[in-house]
C-alpha cells in the first residue's frame, strides 16, 4: 500500500516486462526553485490511465538526470528519487491531444499541485508515439510558498502501457503474489509480526508502534475479504500486483519492492 495526496495522484502504477528498458529523451530548460536554478535536461513521457476516471493521459516528467523506466512505473518512484536528493524534477500531465491537463511540483518534503490554468504548452509532435514540444508555466504569486518557474523544450518517446507478466494462478503463485497473499492473511489475522517479516521499512515505525493493532485493522480493511491475485507486473525491484473480487470488481493494487533480494510490501 502507498501513501495517497493530490499531489502524488498522477504517479500512477504501470508496470513493465522490460525492467532495463530505457525510453527517456532529452529536455532543455531551467526549473527554478525558491531563487534555485536547476538545469533540465532529460525527458521521460508516460501513457497512463487517468487518476480522475475514464480517458487516459500524457505523463512528462522533466528532469536533471535520466529516470529509469521502472522508476516511471513506481507511483512513488519519482518522489523517493526526489525527497532521497538524487533527482530535481517537476511533471505535467497532458491529454493525448496535447493539451495541458495539471501536474505536480515536489521538492524535498514540500509539494505542490497545480491546474492546466497554471502552465502553457506549444505542441510540436503528439501523436501517442512521441511527445514534444515547449512548456512554461505562469509567474509564481506572493501567495505561493514554494516559488517555482519552469521553461523547458522537450522530446521523447512515450512509454505504453505494460502487460501483465503472469496472470490467475501464475500470478498467484509468483514471488509477489505468494507475499501478497501472505500479507492479506497476516492481516485478517491481526499478525503484526509476520507482516514485520514481509514489510520494507515504511510499514515498520506503524507495525512497532503502540497503535500497532489498530493499524494492522486497518490494513485488514483496506485488503476487503474476498480480494485475490489476478495479475502480477514484476519487474528487477519492483512489483505491482493487481487484486480483485471473484467478478472482477474492486481492483485493488498492491505494491512491493525486492530488498536483499527478497519481496517485501512496499
Amino acid at each position: 500500500m502507498s501513501a495517497s495526496a493530490v499531489f502524488f495522484c498522477l504517479l500512477v502504477v504501470m508496470a513493465s516486462t522490460a525492467a532495463s528498458a530505457q525510453t527517456s529523451g532529452s529536455a532543455s530548460g531551467t526549473l527554478t526553485i525558491n531563487g534555485k536554478a536547476i538545469k533540465l535536461s532529460h525527458a521521460h513521457a508516460q501513457d497512463i490511465k487517468s487518476p480522475w476516471g475514464k480517458g487516459r493521459l500524457i505523463r512528462v516528467v522533466l528532469s536533471d538526470v535520466p529516470i529509469s523506466d521502472e522508476t516511471m512505473e513506481d507511483d512513488n518512484g519519482v518522489v523517493e528519487l526526489i525527497q532521497a536528493g538524487k533527482v530535481q524534477a517537476m511533471e505535467f500531465s497532458f491529454t493525448p491531444e496535447g493539451k495541458p491537463s495539471g501536474g505536480n511540483l515536489v521538492h524535498g518534503t514540500k509539494s505542490v499541485a497545480f491546474t492546466e490554468a497554471s502552465f502553457h504548452f506549444e505542441k510540436q509532435v503528439f501523436d501517442g508515439k512521441t511527445a514534444a514540444g515547449k512548456v512554461w508555466t505562469e509567474p509564481p504569486t506572493k501567495f505561493e510558498e514554494m516559488k517555482y518557474e519552469c521553461t523547458a523544450t522537450f522530446k521523447a518517446p512515450v512509454q505504453s502501457e505494460a502487460k501483465p507478466t503472469a496472470q490467475g494462478a501464475a500470478a498467484a503463485a509468483s514471488g509477489p503474489g505468494k507475499v501478497t497473499i501472505e500479507f492479506i492473511r497476516a492481516a485478517h489475522a491481526g499478525d503484526a509480526a509476520a507482516l514485520k517479516k514481509i514489510s520494507g521499512p515504511v510499514y515498520q515505525p506503524q507495525l512497532e508502534g503502540p497503535d500497532a493493532k489498530a493499524y494492522v485493522k486497518s490494513l485488514a480493511d483496506w485488503l476487503k475479504p474476498g480480494l485475490t491475485v489476478v495479475r502480477v507486473y514484476e519487474w528487477s525491484t519492483f512489483a505491482r500486483v493487481d487484486l480483485a473480487m471473484k467478478d472482477g470488481s474492486g481492483v485493488t493494487p498492491f505494491t512491493l519492492a525486492k530488498i536483499n533480494g527478497e519481496w517485501k510490501a512496499k
